[in-house]
Formats: C-alpha cells, sequence, structure tokens
C-alpha cells in the first residue's frame, strides 16, 4: 500500500466525493487524518481511508461514513490504475 499525506487524502476526496463545493470546516492539523465538514456531517478520514462522522467528539461509523469509506478507496483504485496506465 502506498504512504499518502493528509494533502493527497484531501485531494482525492475533493475528486470523489459529490458536491465538493459543500466542504467546510477542513482541518489539515494531523499527520495522519483530515477532519471536514460536508453537507452538514463532520468526518475524520485516515491517511488510510477509513472514515467516521464525528458527533460530539466520538467517531461513528454511520452508513454515511461506510459509504463515502467505500467512494473513497474506488477512487483510490482508479487513481492508482491511471497512474499505472500512464507509464506504459
Amino acid at each position: 500500500m502506498t504512504a499518502r499525506t493528509t494533502g493527497q487524502v484531501l485531494e482525492l476526496v475533493l475528486k470523489a466525493i459529490p458536491h465538493p463545493h459543500l466542504i467546510r470546516e477542513i482541518d489539515l492539523t494531523h499527520t495522519d487524518c483530515i477532519n471536514f465538514t460536508w453537507r452538514g456531517i463532520r468526518f475524520h478520514v485516515t491517511v488510510d481511508f477509513y472514515v467516521d462522522e464525528v458527533q460530539e467528539h466520538c467517531w461513528i461509523g454511520t452508513p454515511m461514513a461506510i459509504l463515502l469509506n467505500q467512494v473513497l478507496k474506488q477512487a483510490a483504485i482508479i487513481e492508482s490504475t491511471r497512474q499505472f496506465e500512464s507509464t506504459l
């Protein structure tokens, strides 16, 4: 698995989720995760694409967080495939 930075994770989030202009309150102060609010929901995303919804300072694996997790993993696969194909 490729080591990612929080900047790379944010870049993928912005590419992968619908309506990225609705992202607010981005927190990049940690080296292993990003936090942001999207459509009124606060998310915690690690550099390994583990996604949780943040509710009252607790991380919760809600259905929305699980869906976002799968969207990001699929986007990462597509991105890796494109990078590989560009080297051929």
